[in-house]
């Protein structure tokens, strides 16, 4: 898929090179008049040269262009990791949940297994008839005081 844009990228890279290469080939960094000016002082300090020369400008243009791509490196940047780190998540908790889910399918099935053997355990006849407490009370007496009112 991409092999057919390389040569266009390489073509389109070096295309933009020529270009800039023949800009900055006549171009004058340094106004001629202003040099002359700076050489003609005797006082060289190189802040009030590079003030005179619009050097702090060059400084401050590079400056900003460094940080603007510092920061549209950052978002994008951001923008990977982030794609990134969610699908490591969630190929993590799928991995996971799976795995809990069978565990959880395991024991639900060994505690109706339990339950079945349980119920079968109570369903069987017993050859002893079981009394039950209510059989075990002695039946009330005739005089009992609620009977009088």
């Amino acid at each position: 898929m991409w092999r057919g844009w390389i040569p266009i990228f390489i073509a389109l890279h070096m295309a933009a090179f020529v270009f800039l290469g023949s800009i900055v080939a006549d171009y004058h960094f340094v106004d001629p008049e202003k040099l002359s000016v700076v050489r003609k002082q005797e006082s060289l300090d190189v802040v009030q040269v590079a003030a005179q020369l619009g050097r702090f400008d060059l400084v401050s243009l590079l400056l900003t262009v460094f940080g603007l791509v510092a920061v549209l490196g950052g978002l994008f940047a951001f923008g990977f990791v982030r794609g990134e780190s969610s699908a490591v998540a969630r190929a993590t908790a799928e991995e996971v949940a799976e795995r809990r889910l069978t565990d959880l399918l395991k024991e639900i099935r060994a505690s109706m297994q339990e339950m079945r053997e349980f119920g079968s355990r109570r369903e069987q006849p017993s050859s002893k008839p079981k009394v039950t407490e209510l059989e075990k009370a002695e039946p009330a007496s005739e005089n009992t005081e609620f009977d009088k009112g």
